[in-house]
């Protein structure tokens, strides 16, 4: 009975078939922003993949710094949340 259940403890779980959804991709969904701050932040959410959020999270905030664009606070606290949650899965893709 007892290499049952150490047998059960060692198994690796299995793999769901579905595909994971990544996380870059919940940030977009659930952005929470108000219209406004959606608005200014719209070239970032219409990312395909993880690469191209971080890319056009950087443009955006490179763009702000500059002085070229203004960026509300939790806009740009979105946009950061968006190339973090990109970065993570791009290092789930590389494993």
């Amino acid at each position: 009975m007892e290499n049952s259940s150490q047998n059960k403890q060692l198994k690796k779980p299995q793999k769901s078939t579905q595909a994971k959804k990544l996380r870059y991709k919940i940030t977009i969904d659930r952005n929470g922003l108000s219209e406004r701050d959606r608005g200014i932040v719209r070239y970032a959410l219409q990312s395909k993949s993880p690469k191209d959020a971080i890319r056009r999270s950087e443009l955006l905030l490179q763009k702000h710094k500059d002085r070229e664009i203004r960026i509300p606070y939790f806009a740009k606290l979105f946009l950061k949340a968006l190339a973090i949650s990109a970065e993570n899965d791009l290092g789930d893709l590389d494993v």
